[in-house]
Parts: C-alpha cells; sequence; structure tokens
C-alpha cells in the first residue's frame, strides 16, 4: 500500500466500472483517501495480486480463491473485507430469452437456485466433487478452494440492496455505486439516477419462486 492516498493505481478485473468500487470508495474515505483519486488499471482477477508485488499497481480486489496464495505474503496486506453485497453478479438476458424463449431463461435461473441448494450448502467445501467442480471453473487447484472461508449462497434469488457490514448511513447498493461511479468519471454518461425499477427485473425469478 502506498504512503500516501492523494493517487494511487487500483488493480481490477472489471476497471473502473467494477461492483466493488463501492467498498473501496468507503475504505479510502475511512483513511484519508478519494476514489476521485484512483487510476483503475484492467488485470485479469489471477494476475492482480502479483501485480502488486511487482509494484504495478498500488492496491487491488483480489477475490477468492486468488486471495489465499497471499495470505503469508510479506509486501501485501489485507486492509478491508470484501462487504458482502447480494447485487454484485448479475444475469443477463437478450431479446430471445426475455421475449422469445422466456421458459429457458427461466430454466437457467432456476438451476442456479439449484445448484446453491444442492451443492453450495453448508459444509460444501467438504465435498471432493464440489470443490474440484469449482477448482476447475476458477482454473486453480483444490487446496486454494478448500483454503479460503466459505461463501454463502442464496438459492431463492432475491436482490439484496444494502451493503452487509457497511457504516451506519451509507446510501443503499444502487445509489452509492452511482455515486462512486459518477465521482470516478467515464462509467456512466447519465445524470439522473436510476431507481430499483429500472434496474432489476426480477419477474423472471419471481416466476422461477412462485413469488
Amino acid at each position: 500500500m502506498p504512503g500516501s492516498l492523494k493517487k494511487i493505481k487500483v488493480g481490477s478485473a472489471i476497471g473502473a466500472g467494477t461492483s466493488h468500487a463501492p467498498v473501496l470508495a468507503l475504505w479510502l474515505e475511512a483513511n484519508g483517501g478519494d476514489i476521485k483519486n484512483v487510476e483503475f488499471v484492467q488485470i485479469p482477477s489471477a494476475d492482480i495480486g502479483t501485480a502488486m508485488e511487482n509494484g504495478a499497481v498500488d492496491m487491488g480486489y483480489i477475490g477468492a480463491p486468488f486471495d489465499r496464495q497471499f495470505k503469508d505474503s510479506d509486501s501485501i496486506e489485507f486492509v478491508t473485507p470484501q462487504i458482502s453485497v447480494d447485487a454484485q453478479s448479475v444475469v443477463l438476458f437478450g431479446s430471445s430469452m426475455l421475449k422469445d424463449n422466456p421458459e429457458v431463461g427461466q430454466a437457467i435461473l432456476r438451476a442456479a437456485a439449484r445448484t446453491s441448494r444442492d451443492h453450495l450448502k453448508d459444509g460444501y467445501k467438504q465435498d471432493p466433487t464440489t470443490v474440484k467442480a469449482l477448482a476447475k471453473a476458477f482454473k486453480t487447484t483444490d487446496d486454494a478452494i478448500k483454503s479460503g472461508p466459505p461463501l454463502t449462497w442464496g438459492s431463492d434469488l432475491q436482490i439484496g440492496y444494502q451493503l452487509e457490514g457497511a457504516p451506519a448511513g451509507t446510501p443503499e447498493y444502487l445509489d452509492l455505486i452511482q455515486q462512486v461511479f459518477a465521482s470516478v468519471g467515464g462509467v456512466i454518461d447519465y445524470t439522473k439516477p436510476l431507481t430499483k425499477a429500472d434496474v432489476y427485473d426480477t419477474s423472471f425469478a419471481d416466476a422461477v419462486m412462485g413469488r
């Protein structure tokens, strides 16, 4: 981590538009920094830790399971855990599944919910089959998957709006991320904030779950 937070380079797999930007913004604000002074450098997730060790970037978000190989690093300090947020991942459907074949889109969501329920429940890291499947998907080792803390997976397809663990008074996630993106610049090109109804389409999930 640089001695000064006035101007820093941050490694991110997505770049400035990363969903982790609000977490970084909150941490910088608490430590005398400002998200406006960040230069985002787009780097594959598996290479961000190495980029920090080599000095190519000052900070970076290393997601699981890639963070585990740097837990004993002398040159990397973990300064903040990931603040849980349900709205980090999205499923994007085009017109074919939205309008022409909605039953296909619903089948995909149903499979995701079933996978979470049947294979990613408590203790899933003790299941060799699940561990091997995750290791293959993330292109890492079984040991790396098993070494990290287990993640919480929801099978009810609910959308969360609040950053869990954020300081009191923090705006809801959608409002916060739009504020952060506006501060960073070059991410969004509108000035009127979008509402939940503008962003989230829960009709497919609601149909799958019978809501």
